[in-house]
């Protein structure tokens, strides 16, 4: 199926792309440029060139607390904690096609748990093959290690330390542009690989948690067709397919699809976004749970009522997993719904202020969830190289039902400082 819409695609807008040079984008979404996005004059990074490379280092420098770690109801254990994040980007300046790469680590010590320790990273490359202006390929491969939030809706309070992840990527697109046509296909692959965890000590059962029921392979393919209806406004018709696959835990199998209607905007000064409504559904092979379906929601719109204010606002809706370790199923229904403020009140120091909330409707167990984070920071660039962020957070989590997880609430405070080549 992926193949024909490919091949009808490229037929019907072979014509565009045959006159690349002339014709103008009505795709591009850059009209609007975002407080955080902005760099004023001799603030922005200049990075390394290194022949065809352009390369942008950086180190973080993180200090900060979290008066609740292990994100429990009672019997609260707080800790300071210190972050160092190394990273570096790196992309070609060719003219035509192009190659990037990324490498990052994030260490994180507990000073008051050293259980909590742990050291992720992330690797990436990434390409473009430019067939014309109007046609292009790219792919991408990355591999990231990172751990399980203690706040997150499956996290196991039971556990010593938090659940490392080791998850690899790959994706590949072709993009068609024509002038009021485009169309965007994409095919995606995706492994996670949990690990065992120890139980915490004078707690009864196995002295490790088990994780590999967890373990599985997402593949995922992806159609959009866009019709510009002028330079700043377009209308689409997309629709995706993934099927999650579990190593071990097979009854925890599902195919998934979703079709949507969405329109892309650029007004003016005013504002720009995506959003997109439809149907999703997840087909469960457990026949206890069987074919879930709801609405469908994902959208993303900034407001500019000054140049010196950015409104964002976000609204996702679909399904994820909730696999048993006991040949049982469970998935959920999550809503998260976001609203955020930035405010540039110098030329080098932007505000910050947000409300995230989020919602669990569980199918297999009696259980749901809502949540609650509320944000204020603060970035201050000093100059091109060093740049200061603060950050703090107020997350509230609330379980019902005859299988609640559980109740908490954390204050988290972050001050870091940026290091910029």
């Amino acid at each position: 199926m992926m193949k024909k819409i490919l091949l009808l695609s490229a037929a019907a807008l072979a014509a565009g792309s045959t006159q690349a040079q002339t014709v103008t984008n009505n795709f591009s979404r850059d009209r609007n440029t975002a407080v955080t996005d902005r760099y004023q004059p001799g603030y922005e990074p200049l990075g390394v060139k290194a022949g065809v490379w352009q390369l942008n280092p950086t180190v973080t420098v993180t200090v900060g607390g979290n008066d609740n770690i292990y994100y429990v109801p009672s019997n609260k254990e707080g800790s300071a904690i210190v972050t160092v994040s190394p990273n570096i980007t790196g992309r070609t300046t060719w003219s035509r096609h192009e190659l990037g790469f990324n490498a990052g680590i994030d260490s994180n010590l507990y000073t008051s748990q050293s259980d909590e320790n742990n050291t992720g990273y992330n690797l990436g490359a990434s390409g473009r093959l430019d067939i014309t202006s109007r046609a292009m390929v790219s792919g991408n491969v990355r591999h990231l290690t990172s751990y399980e939030p203690r706040s997150a809706y499956q996290s196991d309070v039971e556990a010593a330390k938090p659940v490392r992840i080791d998850s690899n990527a790959a994706e590949l697109q072709l993009t068609l542009i024509g002038n009021r046509l485009r169309f965007i296909g994409a095919v995606s692959t995706r492994t996670d690989d949990f690990k065992d965890v120890p139980r915490r000590a004078g707690l009864p059962g196995s002295p490790i948690i088990s994780q590999r029921y967890r373990d599985l392979t997402t593949n995922g393919a992806t159609a959009r067709f866009d019709y510009a209806i002028s330079p700043a406004i377009s209308v689409f018709v997309t629709a995706a397919a993934n099927n999650r696959r579990y190593d071990t835990a097979t009854i925890n199998d599902s195919d998934g699809t979703v079709i949507a209607v969405g329109t892309s905007f650029d007004i003016s000064s005013l504002a720009r976004g995506e959003v997109q409504l439809g149907t999703v559904t997840q087909d469960y092979k457990d026949p206890t749970i069987g074919k879930q379906d709801s609405g469908y929601a994902n959208a993303r719109i900034q407001y500019f009522p000054t140049p010196l204010t950015t409104l964002t606002g976000t609204l996702n809706r679909d399904f994820v997993d909730y696999p048993g370790s006991g040949g049982t199923t469970r998935t959920a229904l999550n809503t998260t719904l976001g609203l955020s403020v930035d405010h540039e009140l110098l030329r080098n120091l932007i505000v910050s202020a947000g409300v995230r909330g989020q919602k669990y409707e569980f199918d297999g167990i009696d259980r749901k969830d809502t949540g609650k984070t509320l944000t204020l920071g603060a970035r201050y660039l000093m100059n091109r190289r060093v740049s200061l962020d603060t950050k703090y957070s107020y997350v509230t989590y609330k379980s019902e039902g005859a299988q609640a997880f559980r109740d908490y609430n954390a204050n988290v405070l972050m001050a870091s400082i940026i290091f910029a080549y």
